[in-house]
């Protein structure tokens, strides 16, 4: 795999390599009910990243996943200290989804296709993370209300909201084709996806939360890098399809490019600009 020469990027992400980077942080806040009735709960997810205009490959990025959440007005009960209480924030990495998502878009003859596809994922159900995660779940917090939010007949002393909140801190590694476009004909964006579900009693409700972050991906590459040649053997190489699985060394290229064919909207589109140029 040949990626293009990239002479800046060792200046412009010379903060990773310090302890002492700033934080880049995006959030997404959402009003959600575990139920069709009643008053509604508050959830904020944040995803921090090191705030760089570039990120290499084969470079570990930290990131930081906060998430907050806060319950609709309650009335004070000790017992509810140690009870899951609506919406619980996600307590282990398999209940957050969090992906790098890539949007290629073609132009030809008037016709224009957005592809969507998932590259990698680092956290997520049935997935591993490439490395530790530090999880930070601390007790959650009563904080009385006061004021005219409370209603006339109830204790303002005894009426209030739960806060709730989780931190998840590791790093990830991205090895997948830069970052590029060429002219207005193509072009590939990538996305860092968050989504948080804080199931309710009712199937349908829609109580996901999702975070898209925009990441411009470089190879960090200035020089030519000598190529390892694998062990001989039969299964001395097994390419990585669709990013399933992280390497920090050899990019990882999409399915299509080993089965010699694209996905079935990718063939509608060949055909289409075929039979157009005829």
């Amino acid at each position: 795999m040949v990626v293009s020469r990239d002479e800046a990027s060792s200046i412009l992400t010379q903060p990773l390599h310090s302890p002492d980077f700033t934080w880049r942080t995006e959030h997404k806040e959402k009003k959600v009910r575990k139920g069709l009735w009643g008053d509604y709960a508050t959830v904020k997810i944040e995803l921090s990243i090191p705030d760089v205009p570039v990120y290499p490959l084969f470079t570990r990025i930290p990131f930081r996943i906060d998430i907050s959440t806060i319950t609709a007005k309650l009335t004070y009960d000790a017992r509810d200290r140690r009870a899951e209480i609506f919406p619980t924030p996600p307590m282990n990495t398999s209940e957050v989804t969090f992906q790098l998502f890539r949007r290629t878009t073609v132009r030809a003859h008037r016709r224009e296709e957005k592809i969507h596809s998932v590259t990698t994922w680092f956290l997520g159900f049935g997935r591993v993370p490439c490395e530790h995660v530090e999880v930070n779940v601390p007790e959650k917090e009563w904080v009385p209300m006061h004021g005219k939010n409370v209603s006339s007949n109830s204790n303002s002393k005894n009426t209030g909201v739960w806060v709730q909140c989780a931190q998840f801190a590791s790093g990830l590694v991205f090895n997948v084709p830069p970052t590029f476009s060429l002219t207005d004909r193509i072009a590939w964006e990538y996305f860092l996806k968050l989504k948080v579900t804080f199931p309710g009693l009712v199937p349908g409700v829609d109580n996901d939360v999702k975070l898209e972050v925009p990441v411009t991906i470089v190879s960090g590459i200035d020089k030519a890098v000598p190529h390892q040649q694998p062990p001989p053997g039969p299964d001395s190489y097994v390419p990585l399809v669709n990013g399933i699985r992280s390497s920090v060394s050899q990019v990882a290229l999409s399915g299509e490019y080993w089965q010699g064919h694209g996905t079935r909207l990718w063939d509608e589109f060949n055909k289409e600009v075929a039979i157009g140029s005829l």
